[in-house]
């Protein structure tokens, strides 16, 4: 990238400042460069004489307007106390394109593949220059179970998008609302495929933290250990009570070698909230489906359309039903 020395840039979740010294050995001046960082680098950046904004990023209202936003934000934020986590980079991203011309950030690619309202709105702008894949294990090995791109959007651009995928495929595409970019899989659309398993998942709903054991309980499955499951003890919940089917974890920790442990569930079993059960008729359905779901082809479906640790319904709206 040619760099102009004479814009003003806006540096975004810089911490340790990569992009940062990228700009300044391309000689762009002090004064040319802003840091919003809330991290404990920020006293250092302020001292090296850098205007530096330390506040809520959604909250921040530069006097300047910038050219350039680099981004590298915060993916989640995990503090509320249900436990459920509120995305921040698509914030991020968004408040960037109010306060600047040009914005290349990192991003989930997660966000590209689910066909959800920020995706449907950003697209139909048509000022998406580029999405990239990045090689998370190589760059961020902390954050490995997690794809990433890296998205430019440029407010003069209204055109085709430049789609570079894992395997170096590059396509222009028009983005519409409807379209959905899965990077290790150039030719997906976003259709599932015809009958595909997604009717049969369902997550157990009772969070591991409240399970109580009681003495003549039902048994519960808490999780899966290494392939083994977790019994605990407990009528706190009656989902998968008398229901057939397959367990797992919704969660699992490598994302090319298929989706961890599987074990038949009996039917008078229950699940927690930490584990998937793909439901079926019988035992020996659910034998069969084992089977299945620990074989070669579907650990090559798994590497080929799972985009992040988790097991989630999305997932199976592309596997195929072999019940």
């Amino acid at each position: 990238m040619v760099v102009d020395v004479t814009k003003q840039y806006l540096s975004v979740g810089t911490v340790g400042g990569a992009e940062v010294s990228a700009l300044l050995e391309a000689g762009v001046p002090i004064e040319n460069i802003t840091i919003a960082d809330s991290s404990g680098f920020r006293t250092m950046w302020k001292k090296a004489g850098f205007e530096v904004y330390t506040g809520k990023y959604e909250d921040y209202k530069p006097v300047k307007h910038f050219n350039i936003t680099l981004g590298n934000p915060p993916f989640s934020d995990r503090s509320s106390d249900s436990g459920a986590s509120a995305d921040l980079d698509s914030l991020f991203l968004l408040k960037s394109m109010e306060i600047s011309d040009r914005v290349t950030m990192i991003m989930r690619a997660k966000h590209f593949w689910q066909n959800r309202n920020f995706k449907k709105d950003l697209f139909e702008t048509g000022k998406v220059v580029e999405l990239r894949y990045l090689d998370a294990e190589k760059v961020f090995p902390s954050i490995s179970g997690t794809a990433v791109c890296v998205i430019t959007v440029d407010k003069d651009h209204n055109g085709p998008c430049r789609v570079v995928y894992a395997d170096g495929t590059v396509v222009d595409k028009t983005l519409t609302r409807d379209t959905c970019i899965m990077f290790n899989s150039p030719d997906w659309d976003g259709t599932p495929i015809e009958n595909n398993m997604a009717h049969r998942w369902e997550r157990g709903k009772l969070k591991r933290r409240l399970i109580k054991d009681r003495k003549g309980s039902r048994t519960l499955i808490e999780t899966m250990d290494k392939g083994t499951p977790v019994f605990r003890h407990s009528n706190q919940t009656d989902i998968g009570v008398g229901q057939h089917g397959v367990v797992f974890n919704l969660l699992y920790g490598t994302m090319g070698r298929g989706i961890g442990g599987t074990y038949i569930k009996p039917k008078d079993y229950a699940i927690g909230g930490n584990i998937i059960i793909l439901k079926t008729n019988s035992e020996a359905h659910s034998r069969r489906l084992k089977a299945y779901l620990d074989s070669d082809e579907m650990i090559a479906l798994v590497s080929k359309y799972r985009q992040s640790v988790v097991n989630n319904r999305a997932l199976f709206e592309m596997v195929p039903d072999v019940l």
